[in-house]
């Protein structure tokens, strides 16, 4: 597949205005809950190589 130059620099573009965040890094304080054993076990899944 060939871009032309008009095509490449729009994914050029589109690609640095996805990177270029002003507003900085996400903060992800108050996502979520503390993981505790019991919800540990409930995901503690093994799967053998035998199936």
């Amino acid at each position: 597949m060939r871009f032309s130059g008009l095509g490449l620099l729009a994914c050029l573009t589109v690609t640095g205005a996805a990177l270029a965040d002003p507003s900085g890094p996400v903060s992800l304080s108050g996502i979520g809950r503390p993981a505790t054993p019991q919800t540990l076990a409930l995901w503690d899944i093994d799967v053998r190589a035998d199936g």
